[in-house]
């Protein structure tokens, strides 16, 4: 009698080809496993829950005991609207988002403990033991593998002198010099104070692309190129370019995430195709130190010319949200526009912004429907920059500018034109039931054109004014003018609550910035804690 047994011809009455059949068997079980783990591997079997951890393997099955060891293979593992849930450690990747959600349900990317998980484009740590260094005069020195755009001392990053070596010299040899980097020809330059100790850490960002024309950097910690995403509670470190940028998509929702050693927290603007319905809420962006920078070393200019951004956000597109966040030790703390005139409704509520080098709110080009209500922007160069606004409507209201330090900050309201002689016409902004304390009311260049500007309800007080107090095209009505000591270096808590205590208190009695946060042991919020507390202490 026979049978056919795995393509192998059994003769009951002669098992001599037993052991043949026997590994024939084995061979296909083998192949059927590794096509499985392939196939697994690969995404093509998909899960609606997929871990990662940093003790997990790419082989694994995603499950919560056995998860997979990096976020990028989470996400091809994952089913549409499913999420990834990543556990506790620090993640050295960058992560491209290309598969979509669902419309009734995003896929969602979240740290299974919020804070818990750091996803870093850094080098690992190393500090000045290491032999790779050698020391020269006041500046350490070693050979790398790659441009370097990002470093970081410890828990401060360096100010990058771009314009090479002797402009590092330069600046490192004045009084209050902090730590700064140049990068030429594979050689990091790195100056730090002297009684930095030789074990400190030391980071500096991986390989990236080059940057464009311009010194914009195409890196990030997260590309997106899908629609309906969402990510939480993660913490992201040197995307160099962006924290998150959205190159391809639209409704993606990022909640309670912290973002530093990027030019750009999310970057929403440089899409080829519109980032509509984009949701900021709940999150960080710091460049510490940069605002100590502009105290006792550097000259706003400097400033300026290398670290002109370092922003949360850049969008421009339809339904954008942005609220409940932080903003501090930043340039431009919030670029904001339209792509086009037409009506984009960016609405911008209830964040707070503190200690910028310029701009609190960046609002420029067609700006159609931008509107900024309820923020409180504490010891920042420039309040408003509105320049040029060309379509509008933008609406300012009832938000609390505060600006204690007279000597380094400039304006509330500024209105200049993009370059001197221009045409652009500064057009429909409404200016309404603010409170601005600070050193300029308003600045402006003498030949800016304005049209359909008003300032309407607002308590101004502040130690200088143009004359006249606003430029032509610009209507002033039912606002409150009070002078302050233009010789004061420093308004203290006391003095700002004594003028605006009651907008203060209510702005610091909001939670805002990631649920996560450590406002005491964080440095790079320390100072605004501070702050806070003094303000909320001396509730009448």
């Amino acid at each position: 009698m026979r049978f056919w047994r795995s393509t192998v011809l059994i003769d009951r009455d002669n098992t001599s080809n037993m052991p043949r059949l026997i590994w024939r068997v084995a061979h296909h079980v083998l192949v059927a496993a590794v096509l499985l783990i392939a196939i697994q591997r690969m995404g093509l079997v998909k899960r609606q829950v997929v871990h990662v951890a940093v003790e997990g393997n790419d082989w694994n099955s995603g499950t919560s005991d056995a998860p997979l060891r990096t976020i990028q293979a989470g996400l091809n593992r994952v089913a549409p609207g499913g999420e990834v849930v990543v556990h506790d450690g620090t993640y050295w990747e960058r992560i491209h988002v290309r598969q979509s959600g669902l419309e009734q349900r995003r896929t969602t990317l979240r740290a299974e403990d919020p804070g818990g998980v750091l996803v870093s484009w850094f080098s690992k740590p190393v500090d000045f033991t290491d032999a790779k260094w050698r020391r020269e005069g006041r500046f350490w020195r070693r050979e790398v593998d790659w441009p370097v755009h990002v470093v970081k001392v410890e828990e401060r990053y360096c100010y990058h002198a771009r314009f090479g070596v002797r402009s590092l010299e330069e600046l490192t040899a004045r009084p209050g010099a902090q730590a700064a980097f140049s990068y030429a020809n594979g050689e990091l330059v790195l100056f730090v104070p002297d009684e930095t100790p030789e074990e400190t850490a030391i980071q500096w960002n991986r390989e990236v692309p080059d940057p464009r024309e311009w010194g914009e950097h195409q890196s990030a910690n997260v590309w997106i190129e899908a629609n309906h995403v969402a990510i939480e509670g993660i913490e992201f470190q040197c995307g160099v370019g962006a924290g998150v940028r959205i190159w391809n998509g639209r409704d993606v929702s990022i909640k309670d995430c912290a973002f530093s050693g990027a030019a750009l927290g999310v970057d929403a603007a440089h899409g080829n195709v519109p980032s509509e319905q984009l949701a900021v809420e709940r999150c960080l962006y710091h460049n510490y130190p940069q605002h100590k920078w502009l105290r006792g070393w550097l000259p706003w200019a400097d400033i300026y010319a290398n670290y002109d951004k370092s922003s949360l956000v850049k969008a421009v597109d339809e339904g954008t949200t942005i609220r409940d966040c932080v903003v501090t030790h930043f340039g431009d703390g919030m670029q904001l526009s339209s792509r086009t005139g037409q009506p984009a409704d960016v609405s911008v509520k209830h964040n707070w912004l503190a200690c910028g080098t310029d701009d609190a709110f960046e609002i420029e080009g067609p700006a159609a429907g931008v509107t900024v209500t309820g923020n409180l922007v504490v010891d920042c160069h420039e309040s408003l920059g509105l320049s040029p606004v060309t379509h509008g409507p933008v609406k300012i209201e009832q938000n609390c500018f505060a600006h204690p330090r007279m000597t380094l900050n400039g304006a509330q309201l500024k209105f200049v034109p993009p370059e001197r002689r221009a045409h652009e016409v500064i057009r429909n902004i409404l200016v309404r039931e603010n409170v601005f304390v600070g050193n300029w009311g308003c600045w402006y260049a003498p030949d800016v054109q304005c049209e359909s500007i008003i300032v309407h309800s607002n308590q101004f007080f502040a130690a200088r004014w143009n004359d006249p107090r606003f430029p032509t095209g610009v209507e002033e009505r039912d606002n409150e003018f009070v002078s302050i000591d233009p010789t004061q270096e420093v308004l203290s808590s006391e003095g700002l609550t004594e003028l605006v205590g009651d907008e203060l208190r209510e702005h610091f009695s909001r939670v805002v910035g990631p649920s996560w946060w450590n406002w005491e042991e964080r440095v790079e919020t320390r100072e605004l804690n501070a702050l806070r507390k003094e303000i909320l202490k001396q509730a009448p």
